[in-house]
């Protein structure tokens, strides 16, 4: 048996998702289900060419975004580290945190610097979600240089996630339960570092339910910032 949350975008690409999981498995039985459940990724990674190519954009979304990249980095060479926040859901046990967040971006920065040959490098953050003023809220470390907030560019969600696609060199999802923040990376390049803060929900952990590629941020690799 197979299980797919069926509230996608779009449903023509969730039944040819449908399609293709039942082909490629044998299997006899579907069973779809709605609401926030969370995906888990071992039912369908080895079917990630195929899943991009039916992901793959629109000529028109694609000139679009690459207008707006161009636009805003065409003399910038800075590594670029997109952030995807989700407030108001997951309350409670899966929602982005300001500090949670600030303290995950500096960890990464720490993480970055220590692999790159020019440690004089630029950083630039792009940050995704709809509350601007929790992103506002967010403290960042003195070495990035500019901050992005995607809001401002007024894109679709189909259109977000290709402008992530070209522009993100890494990407951090602060709500991994998020099914949006889990398409963005998983809709990006292979070779593009994705972390993530680990949850838990009722008994399910994000450790076991995304890409083994992904680098979880334990807590012990975090250290909070205190509260004025």
């Amino acid at each position: 048996m197979i299980y797919i949350n069926y509230i996608l975008q779009d449903i023509v690409v969730t039944i040819m998702i449908q399609k293709c999981l039942l082909l490629s498995q044998e299997s006899r039985v579907l069973m779809l289900t709605g609401g926030p459940n969370f995906i888990n990724v071992q039912y369908f990674d080895h079917m990630r060419l195929r899943i991009l190519e039916l992901f793959k954009f629109s000529s028109r979304v694609v000139r679009k975004c690459s207008y707006i990249h161009k636009k805003l980095f065409s003399n910038d060479s800075s590594y670029k580290i997109c952030v995807h926040t989700r407030v108001g859901d997951f309350t409670g046990f899966g929602e982005s945190i300001v500090e949670e967040v600030s303290d995950a971006i500096t960890r990464i920065l720490i993480i970055l610097k220590s692999h790159m040959k020019n440690s004089k490098r630029k950083f630039t953050l792009l940050m995704f979600g709809m509350d601007k003023n929790f992103l506002q809220s967010i403290k960042v470390d003195g070495s990035i240089n500019k901050i992005f907030y995607v809001i401002d560019a007024n894109l679709t969600r189909g259109e977000e996630l290709n402008f992530a696609s070209q522009s993100c060199d890494s990407f951090l999802s602060t709500a991994s339960l998020s099914s949006y923040a889990f398409w963005m990376g998983f809709l990006m390049p292979n070779n593009r570092p994705i972390f993530y803060l680990p949850r838990k929900f009722y008994g399910l952990s994000t450790k076991q339910m995304l890409p083994k590629s992904w680098i979880s941020l334990e807590k012990d690799w975090i250290v909070y910032t205190k509260k004025n």
